[in-house]
């Protein structure tokens, strides 16, 4: 008895570390920034980067939701502003995998890998949802229309 209370426990403990990490996922994004170059000195600057990090970010989250189907994405096109000036509430943490500066173009690309709070991000459509204006005291603007039929003729055959 005690050795099946042991495999239970134990069944159940990687069951609920299971369900833990399916609320992160990993997502790539890359992003390119055209800037000013000048005489003296035609590099990327501070700000440049900044803006070029910021948009892989949320290209990571848009492939994210690409990947998980038509339906998600339409939810994430709803909150896609929110989650834009709010990226670090949705992602965790992010690794520069590649930057490049091509200063004769003046264009500074950089590829990043992003670890998205999927739960976060599920929160803030649901928060956005028709369903969550109803609970907030709002009309629903959903309607059910029952109609019952009357049968006009009926067809009855001989039992052989």
């Amino acid at each position: 008895m005690q050795v099946i209370r042991n495999v239970f426990l134990m069944l159940l403990m990687a069951a609920a570390a299971f369900t833990a990490q399916a609320q992160v996922a990993n997502a790539r994004g890359k992003a390119s920034v055209t800037y000013q170059g000048s005489v003296f000195g035609s590099k990327a600057s501070a700000d440049d980067k900044q803006k070029a990090l910021r948009e892989a970010q949320v290209k990571a989250v848009e492939f994210y939701y690409a990947e998980a189907g038509q339906a998600e994405s339409a939810n994430f096109d709803a909150i896609r502003d929110r989650v834009a000036a709010n990226l670090d509430k949705f992602i965790l943490e992010t690794t520069v995998l590649d930057e490049q500066d091509q200063t004769d173009k003046h264009v500074y690309t950089v590829t990043v890998r992003t670890s998205i709070n999927v739960a976060q991000l599920r929160n803030a459509v649901k928060a956005g949802s028709a369903t969550q204006a109803v609970a907030k005291g709002d009309k629903s603007k959903l309607t059910f229309l029952f109609v019952s039929r009357q049968v006009d003729s009926e067809k009855s055959f001989d039992d052989r």
